[in-house]
């Protein structure tokens, strides 16, 4: 029983199924111990908080016992240990090939992740989130390939991915600085008013002088991290069927007192109470004693313990999920600490992290439905292993039982004196007998076929389970084939798609891995940081939606892609000037993306080929001389048109006077016949006025005579 099993008081509380362990009745328990709804909330108390968090500690603990088993297991496979079936005087030779497996993938596994100059690619959501996009993409590359220790970091995924089935990553951020004063001493008030840099502190002496405290700050280093975790010190919920699903997780760990006592975390009182109980007994799961047992042989020490005080290691279990800390029934993202061995709560508060998510993120080698823990390869290679293993032994027992080496010689064949020469190795032996008849050499007995037929049938099998072969990638010769047009294709086997897809859940996990980090550099990144990286850029500029993705591809798909960007870019040669020269460099870039040249893939996307100055200015002068006759004929496109114009208003005009001619001819005709009717009868009226004067006339002289 571990320690952390018990309460304050040393007493062991049972193991229940609610969430109150201790069985004692909380503030909002009625009578009879049966819980009542409170009308007002009742916020929890630290001891309460501290006795369910260890209680989902334990019940996690318990849940996983059979998984460490698993996993010893498949170490076991891959240590090439014994399988407790030996007998005396025989063979016990096991036959590596999970180890062999592992350690020939982990190459193809690990080499588009380390490979790639620049394997993370971000992609906008929206236009506006472009340039964030690209900010962010350059520092996680920049962060991944030259600040993180990547080479180790991802063999060590690998490593653990392939042989425990299940490899678990803490995401984080740390920092650090160095402040250095200085302090000018017995300055007048004058002096210090004009001091052309402002002191960060200033000291009254008492006696009219000041001293000015200058500080210098120094940043040591600001940047994410990220750390494997020992599956045997992970503990998630025990209820969840997937990582999202996740309401907690603990993960066991140590530090020195020294660390401890100097992290801004800690509660100050509760880390005093460490003082002194560094040597407590350490209980580790049945799955870190095995692991701590092998790594003895490779120059490790679980039991050391300093002998300075400050440097003895202390047991610590991390809580990171969701409690109602406040009593209001609504969970809110917490994160606990406690001493294992002492149940000393050091820390309890809400979840400082941006993300305000839990920072384990998790990928598996052969998924398990609904479970967080995976198969792995020894779960596939174990028959295997096992057969071949005890193939080789039979074959080892048998060679052993074989006389070979031995001579044998008929009696009476060699008198004594040949017999000492060819002892001592003469040369020129006399026998009695023909030498062909008397000397007989041993040698191994023969084994039948069928024994290197099995073996091999089950070395092939064993290299198709891990999608490698022994000599290089498990590239099957007949994938390759020529097609009808010439054009070479290459198809896939079902073992490099098994290789395929392992890397892609490893780039599933560092994606993880990266959206956290970029979410952290949101928040925890300085200015300076910003501006060494990207120049006079504010550090707002990263905050945009966009996604994080992983480029990366074992070399088999790299061959595939570029043999099919080949025939695109012979399509595009066939097509002529149909196609345009934007299609063509982009497929070469992407060719050149897959060779890992990412520079010479930029610059190709960037490219805008610079004109011959000779031939620009010919351009130009030709374009002046088209402009010319352009001018030229619209000039006397314009004259036609006027010309034109004045034409159609002259017919316009005729026609026009001819409609009006036309309209006023019969008004004309009645006019014209009343002027002459009228002057007819003028002339008519005049005749009679005329007539009647002569009568007048001759009508006068009459009368005079009469008279």
């Amino acid at each position: 029983m571990e320690s952390s099993e018990y309460n304050g008081a040393g007493k062991q509380f049972e193991e229940a199924d609610t969430p109150n362990p201790t069985g004692e009745a909380s503030e909002s328990t009625g009578p009879g111990g049966a819980d009542t709804m409170a009308n007002d909330a009742v916020v929890p108390s630290r001891k309460e908080i501290f006795d369910n968090l260890r209680y989902d500690y334990k019940v996690a603990r318990n849940a996983k016992a059979e998984i460490d088993d698993l996993i010893a297991k498949w170490n076991d496979l891959y240590e090439g240990k014994p399988f407790g079936n030996e007998m005396k005087n025989r063979s016990k030779i096991v036959v590596k090939d999970v180890a062999k497996q592992i350690e020939w993938q982990k190459p193809n596994i690990t080499e588009p992740f380390t490979g790639a100059t620049n394997p993370v690619k971000c992609a906008p959501v929206n236009a506006g989130s472009a340039q964030a996009s690209k900010i962010g993409q350059k520092w996680l590359n920049y962060t991944f390939t030259t600040e993180f220790p990547r080479y180790k970091f991802v063999n060590d995924v690998a490593d653990v991915f392939s042989r425990e089935g299940t490899v678990w990553i803490r995401t984080g951020w740390e920092f650090a600085e160095e402040v250095e004063e200085r302090t000018v001493e017995g300055l007048s008030m004058d002096e210090l008013v004009n001091m052309n840099i402002e002191p960060d502190d200033v000291v009254d002496n008492g006696d009219g002088t000041y001293d000015a405290v200058f500080r210098r700050r120094t940043l040591k280093y600001n940047r994410p991290t990220a750390e494997i975790c020992r599956n045997e010190h992970v503990f998630p919920d025990p209820a969840a069927d997937t990582e999202e699903e996740m309401n907690f997780i603990c993960y066991r760990f140590e530090d020195t007192l020294s660390s401890i006592k100097t992290s801004p975390f800690y509660d100050e009182a509760e880390v005093d109470k460490l003082r002194g109980k560094a040597y407590a007994k350490y209980n580790d799961t049945a799955l870190g004693s095995l692991r701590e047992a092998d790594l003895e042989a490779h120059g490790k020490d679980t039991h050391y313990q300093s002998k300075d005080p400050a440097m003895q290691r202390i047991t610590l279990i991390e809580y990171w999920g969701y409690y109602d800390i406040d009593g209001d029934g609504i969970a809110e993202p917490v994160v606990a600490t406690w001493a294992d061995d002492f149940d000393i709560l050091l820390r309890l508060e809400e979840n400082p992290l941006p993300t305000k998510r839990i920072p384990f993120h998790n990928a598996v080698y052969a998924s398990k439905p609904f479970s967080l823990w995976g198969n792995a390869l020894a779960y596939f290679l174990e028959d295997n292993q096992k057969v071949r293993s005890s193939i080789m032994r039979g074959i080892i027992d048998n060679m052993s039982a074989a006389n070979n080496g031995q001579k044998f010689f008929q009696k009476g064949a060699l008198d004594y004196v040949n017999y000492k020469r060819m002892r001592n190795g003469e040369r020129y032996i006399q026998t009695n007998m023909n030498p062909k008849e008397m000397l007989h050499e041993g040698g191994y007995n023969q084994l039948p076929p069928s024994v290197f037929t099995t073996m091999q049938m089950v070395t092939q099998e064993t290299q198709e389970l891990s999608g490698i072969q022994s000599n290089g990638p498990a590239l099957d010769p007949n994938a390759m084939n020529r097609a009808d047009t010439g054009a070479t294709g290459m198809v896939m086997t079902m073992a490099q798609q098994r290789m395929a897809d392992a890397v892609r859940n490893l780039a599933a996990l560092l994606t993880n891995m990266f959206e956290d980090w970029l979410a952290y550099a949101k928040e925890f990144l300085e200015e300076d940081q910003i501006r060494s990286l990207f120049g006079e850029i504010p550090k707002e500029a990263m905050n945009g939606q966009y996604h994080v993705r992983l480029s990366v591809s074992t070399e088999l798909n790299k061959q595939v892609q570029i043999q099919q960007l080949n025939l695109l870019l012979q399509q595009s040669q066939a097509m002529g000037q149909s196609a345009p020269p934007e299609v063509m460099n982009a497929i070469v870039a992407e060719m050149f993306d897959l060779f890992d040249k990412p520079d010479l893939a930029d610059a190709l996307r960037g490219y805008r080929p610079q004109p011959d100055p000779m031939q620009v200015q010919m351009s130009q002068l030709e374009m002046q001389k088209l402009q010319a006759e352009i001018n030229k004929l619209n000039a006397e496109a314009q004259t036609d048109i006027l010309y034109k114009q004045a034409q159609s208003k002259e017919k316009i005009a005729k026609a026009t006077m001819h409609e009006m001619e036309t309209v006023l001819a019969p008004q004309q005709l009645v006019t014209d016949a009343y002027l002459k009717n009228k002057e007819a009868k003028t002339k008519q009226f005049d005749a009679i006025q005329k007539a009647k004067q002569g009568e007048k006339q001759e009508s006068r002289p009459n009368q005079n005579k009469a008279v």
